[in-house]
């Protein structure tokens, strides 16, 4: 059993990581570290890592350190944009995670009896629910986010950087919510390790590597937050392709039970 310390536990990554784990008999998460302490979670979270007295094995950070440090370049005027877009990320966040998480339990009800195409229409209805939501609630705060941004700021300047923000991240946000279903799909099977790491790599890292390749000779808000749809399109690639192998194995298991 592996021992993980989650950094950036209550963001958007680190709940879905945490999701992922809760099952899994191979690692668990033993302790968590965010500033944001106000959430719930089965694992004792501390805000600053030097309070930690949990001892771990590993050590996961989804602070988006790089992220942040590469806004917080362009000045506070950016920084304080970025905050308030991220607050309205953070709504839509919340509806298409909790067609993620039906998906996960209706996907286990009907794996659990056998029932292998019940499952793939769990999938579908919930592709097409996820970003029907996402779609509608993204467009919406992009339309009408100079008055959404109003109610956390009324600099025009960091309502501008919002904005910009806003218009490369709310709308494709249906891509997001995609991301997360197959990930939820493959739990409901009773595979949680491979989506993670893939979740870490197709995310995290490009994100990295956007920032660190590509990102300096092209330095903008709309180009940085690029990496955004760019890292959930190469997620949802490598999470089809594990959900493929993964659904050819449950459907032999579930031959072999008959």
């Amino acid at each position: 059993m592996t021992d993980i310390l989650l950094h950036g536990c209550n963001g958007r990554m680190g709940q879905m990581i945490a999701g992922l784990l809760e099952n899994d008999a191979d690692a668990r998460i033993v302790a968590g570290v965010d500033a944001y302490t106000g959430r719930e979670n089965p694992f004792p979270v501390f805000s600053k890592i030097e309070d930690c007295d949990v001892k771990a094995d590993v050590v996961i950070d989804f602070s988006n350190a790089l992220l942040q440090s590469s806004v917080n370049s362009f000045g506070s005027t950016a920084m304080a944009g970025y905050t308030a877009a991220n607050n309205i990320l953070g709504f839509l966040y919340v509806a298409v995670n909790a067609v993620t998480q039906a998906c996960m339990s209706f996907t286990s009800q009907n794996y659990s009896v056998g029932k292998q195409k019940r499952m793939d229409r769990v999938l579908i209805d919930c592709c097409f629910l996820s970003a029907g939501a996402a779609i509608v609630l993204g467009v919406g705060a992009w339309v009408f986010g100079p008055r959404i941004l109003n109610i956390y700021t009324s600099d025009v300047e960091v309502i501008r950087c919002g904005l910009e923000i806003l218009s490369i991240t709310t709308v494709p946000y249906f891509l997001c919510g995609i991301m997360d279903l197959i990930p939820g799909a493959l739990r409901g099977m009773g595979h949680s390790g491979v989506p993670m790491i893939l979740s870490i790599i197709g995310t995290v890292g490009t994100r990295i590597l956007w920032i660190y390749v590509f990102f300096p000779q092209h330095r903008s808000l709309h180009f940085l937050f690029i990496s955004y749809p760019g890292s959930w399109t190469i997620t949802i690639l490598m999470q089809a392709v594990c959900f493929w192998f993964v659904r050819k194995q449950c459907i032999r298991l579930m031959g072999r039970r008959e």
